[in-house]
C-alpha cells in the first residue's frame, strides 16, 4: 500500500545539460594544465555557464512536485509564489503517460492526469521517472477509492 509517493523531474531529463557542463569544465581544466593562457573573460564566462548549467535543473526540479497519496494526487508548483492543485482519487477519470524515444531509453516521461472536476480537467506532470509504474499505481488507487456497488440480496416476497 502506497502511503505517499513524491515525484519530481528526473535528473535524467537534464542529461545533455550535465554533459555540456562536464565538457566545458574539461576544456577549462585541460587548458589550465597545459598552461595555455586563456582570456580572463573567457574563463569567467565558462565558469558562469557551468554554474548555470548545474543550477537550472535543480531549480526546475524544485519548482514542481507531485505528491500521490491514497486519497489524492496533489501538484505543487512554484518556489516563491505557490500554486497547488489537488485531484481526489474519486474524481480522476484517466491517467496516461507519454515518452519520446530518448525518454524510453532513459526510462522517464510525462504523466497526464484527467479529471471530471471543473477546476482542472487535464494536468501534465513532466519528466518523471518510471511513468508507466506511476500510472499503474494511480490506477490501483483509483480502483480502490471508487465505490463499487454491492449487489443487494433479492427478496422473493415469500417470508
Amino acid at each position: 500500500m502506497v502511503k505517499e509517493l513524491i515525484l519530481k523531474h528526473s535528473r535524467r531529463a537534464f542529461f545533455l545539460e550535465y554533459i555540456l557542463v562536464i565538457l566545458a569544465l574539461t576544456i577549462l581544466l585541460t587548458n589550465a594544465i597545459k598552461g595555455s593562457g586563456l582570456n580572463g573573460f573567457l574563463v569567467i564566462a565558462i565558469v558562469i555557464a557551468a554554474l548555470a548549467g548545474l543550477i537550472r535543473p535543480e531549480i526546475i526540479r524544485m519548482r514542481e512536485v507531485c505528491v500521490i497519496t491514497p486519497e489524492a494526487v496533489t501538484i505543487k508548483r512554484g518556489i516563491l509564489s505557490k500554486r497547488e492543485h489537488q485531484f481526489h482519487m474519486s474524481s480522476i477519470t484517466d491517467v496516461n503517460y507519454e515518452q519520446s524515444v530518448w525518454q524510453r531509453i532513459w526510462n522517464y516521461g510525462n504523466l497526464i492526469i484527467r479529471s471530471f472536476s471543473h477546476a482542472g480537467k487535464r494536468i501534465r506532470v513532466g519528466n518523471i521517472r518510471n511513468p508507466k509504474e506511476v500510472m499503474a499505481t494511480i490506477h490501483r488507487l483509483v480502483d480502490q477509492k471508487v465505490d463499487k456497488p454491492v449487489p443487494k440480496a433479492l427478496s422473493t416476497g415469500e417470508e
